[in-house]
């Protein structure tokens, strides 16, 4: 199971962070605003992962001079991938060669066993302004088509966008414009926070690697919805092995 979830502080809530995994069975979980800092302590980035899994982040930006609201938005950010060990996840080569303004993101490879793996872009744009600008749309267009077409493998894009629709059901039209010029199909069609569909999940629409999409309260630990799906990537947990 894959889940999504803007988490909005994982600095204290790393028993809550855990008991998400374990409520939904989740073998990956792709965090946002876990506001987690470049001087944070390694072992307090750790503790977020529970016994049997490992994690990945990607520390928030350091406030600028941007505005009020956008030095606040950007303290807000921060990036994680928690997953379970015995998955092969690895930093995709894209994230230090692209370097987007408009968000923040993080590449990662995952894979199981054999299968080519798949590209899973998590990504968090702080809301400086209640509408994405063009240059935001541009820039995800182009991380796509980047990832796409480097190592030929599927990519996932999820993570809180900020860009709601016209209704709690959709997202902007400019960003479903993206994924269609991507061949890619965003698959959350439920509010995310609020009435407001925020948060995505999106994948090629021609190879269903996600399905069955769900969207759950998970016990308002967040102002976000958790987002949850079946990931195939054709792996299968061990069983588990008893010891008397």
């Amino acid at each position: 199971m894959f889940g999504c979830f803007n988490v909005r502080s994982a600095v204290d809530r790393a028993a809550l962070v855990h008991t998400t995994i374990a409520d939904h069975g989740l073998d990956v979980l792709a965090l946002q605003e876990t506001w987690f800092n470049d001087d944070d302590p390694v072992a307090k980035l750790n503790a977020i992962a529970p016994d049997g899994f490992s994690v990945m982040v990607v520390n928030r930006r350091p406030p600028t001079s941007s505005g009020r609201r956008g030095a606040r938005a950007q303290r807000a950010g921060g990036l994680a991938i928690v997953y379970r060990q015995e998955l092969d996840v690895k930093v995709h080569r894209l994230q230090t060669l692209t370097t987007p303004t408009k968000f923040e993101q993080q590449l990662v490879v995952i894979k199981s066993g054999k299968s080519p793996g798949v590209i899973v872009a998590n990504l968090y744009r702080p809301p400086e302004h209640l509408t994405a600008s063009a240059g935001f749309f541009d820039e995800l267009a182009d991380l796509i088509s980047t990832a796409t077409t480097s190592s030929g493998q599927d990519v996932i894009v999820c993570g809180d966008l900020n860009c709601a629709g016209n209704n709690p059901f959709s997202v902007d039209s400019r960003l479903m414009s993206v994924f269609d010029a991507a061949n890619m199909t965003q698959l959350v069609t439920l509010p995310t926070r609020e009435d407001n569909l925020l948060d995505v999940i999106a994948c090629s629409g021609d190879r269903r690697l996600v399905h069955d999409v769900t969207v759950d309260e998970n016990g308002r630990i967040s102002d976000h919805r958790l987002l949850k799906a079946r990931l195939s990537l054709g792996w299968r947990r061990s069983a588990p092995v008893t010891y008397k």
